[in-house]
């Protein structure tokens, strides 16, 4: 159990008043977000300096500005509160039609983009209240899933990730190689010493300053299979590999279904990988806190429904 003393003396309303006071940096914007009197959010700032011995906003120039503290506070406040919300709105017995509970997940662009697009407008389509916000992994988070699955509500994410933590399989994706149609260097077919040869355009997952690259599963396949990718080109989305393979002799890696989010581009040539590679396999990763929530069990139902039927 963890010791109450630092949070003995203060209401918990106050976490609601730091996350809105910070997001808008504004006393007037985060009483009229919260629906308060702006006396009451002024009082509750001057409690928040007093707390953190430290004037939060600060005025420089013409508009408001997050002192350091400030600025390392609002990211900690965003998650503490929506931690607190899915705290408080946990049950075992849950109704969408009738809860207003956000959802938090967060994955890659595609993932994203494909399946939690699609699980969007079914919950749209059902006429279900719940609100859905998704979000991509920061820099450095990679390292730390128990932390971050503790903000959020799961990580849409596949296998070869994380291990040991509770998933729902959800589907599988095929892997093709993408390289420019006018490319010389490449034949009828690819080829082993292509890839060995080849410059890649790879994706992160990581793209933060000081971070290790979080390498694509499918290139650490390929360097189990003796192949060793030379990496010239890393982008942190998959939806920008098109525009760094084409006119270049560059290779990239995708998965199948993602071909239709690029649209019709015409100088991609896709050919199939001539080293064989399992499908990837996404899946729904969440905290054990979430085993017998009825909300999140509704989630992860909905979740699997909707993506096995997907082109991905």
């Amino acid at each position: 159990m963890t010791d109450p003393g630092p949070l003995r003396n203060l209401n918990l309303n106050l976490m609601s008043h730091l996350d809105a006071l910070l997001t808008f940096r504004s006393v007037s914007k985060a009483a009229d977000h919260l629906g308060l009197s702006q006396p009451t959010v002024s009082s509750a700032l001057q409690r928040l300096r007093r707390h953190f011995k430290d004037e939060l906003i600060v005025r420089d120039g013409p508009r408001p500005e997050l002192t350091p503290l400030a600025a390392e506070l609002l990211p900690l406040a965003t998650a503490a509160l929506g931690a607190a919300e899915r705290l408080f709105t946990s049950t075992t017995i849950f109704d969408p039609r009738t809860s207003t509970r956000e959802f938090r997940l967060v994955g890659g662009d595609y993932w994203v983009a494909s399946v939690g697009a699609a699980f969007a407008a079914s919950v749209a389509a059902s006429g279900s209240r719940v609100r859905i916000r998704f979000g991509k992994l920061g820099s450095g988070q990679a390292g730390r899933i128990l932390d971050v699955l503790r903000t959020v509500d799961g990580i849409l994410a596949p296998h070869g990730d994380f291990r040991d933590l509770p998933h729902v399989d959800l589907c599988s994706a095929e892997w093709v190689c993408l390289v420019d149609s006018a490319n010389a260097r490449v034949g009828d077919e690819l080829t082993r010493a292509d890839l060995a040869s080849l410059p890649w355009v790879a994706v992160t997952g990581d793209s933060g300053p000081n971070a290790p690259l979080w390498e694509p599963l499918a290139l650490r396949r390929l360097r189990q299979a003796g192949i060793e990718p030379n990496i010239a080109v890393v982008v942190d989305s998959y939806l920008a590999v098109p525009w760094f393979v084409e006119g270049t002799d560059r290779i990239a890696i995708v998965h199948k279904g993602m071909l239709e989010r690029f649209g019709e581009r015409r100088r991609l040539r896709v050919m199939r990988c001539p080293v064989d590679l399992d499908p990837l396999l996404l899946a729904l990763w969440w905290h054990p806190q979430f085993g017998e929530d009825g909300g999140h069990r509704w989630l992860r139902t909905e979740l699997r429904s909707v993506a096995e039927g997907l082109p991905v």
